[in-house]
């Protein structure tokens, strides 16, 4: 069953409300592309969780356990489990923050680096094919919709200094 948040209301379908409900139902579809690629191209043995830490920890290098935890959605025990298997195949390095010992600051090795940018290489050029069958005026407007809508959606300022503060 396909969820959706609406359909258009008024006869041009511009009302916040109609904005809102094409934005919520194209990105779960979005979504749900970019997860069945990246699924495709994962390199051997990792999971899609493993790699949404490895997005995340790209996205906030110095992020804690916590922080990470908190995006993905894991109990702190299984994100510490998860971080240790991506440290021991060398993809993610932990470091004690000067500030506070018990707690580990994350990056990414060149490794892990590589692995997140081959398979959202893959994903990129995915989309760039779905995408090349638009007009160019088409693909222009939906860039500049896009590039609006990124800072409404942006975590703010000081959430992404307090995960790089950590």
């Amino acid at each position: 069953m396909q969820v959706t948040f609406g359909g258009i209301s008024g006869a041009r379908g511009t009302t916040p409300r109609d904005c809102a409900a094409v934005v919520l139902d194209t990105s779960l579809l979005v979504i749900r592309t970019l997860r069945r690629e990246v699924r495709s191209r994962i390199p051997a043995g990792l999971s899609i969780t493993q790699m949404r830490g490895l997005g995340f920890v790209n996205l906030t290098p110095g992020a804690s356990v916590s922080d990470l935890a908190n995006h993905i959605g894991l109990t702190m025990a299984a994100t510490s489990r998860l971080v240790g298997s991506l440290a021991r195949r060398g993809l993610l390095k932990t470091n004690s923050d000067p500030a506070d010992r018990r707690r580990l600051r994350l990056s990414l090795t060149p490794r892990g680096r590589a692995h997140l940018r081959v398979t959202f290489e893959h994903a990129r050029n995915h989309f760039a094919g779905l995408l090349a069958g638009l007009p160019r005026g088409d693909r222009s407007a939906l860039i500049h919709a896009l590039r609006r809508l990124q800072p409404l959606v942006a975590p703010p300022a000081r959430e992404r200094r307090s995960n790089h503060a950590r």
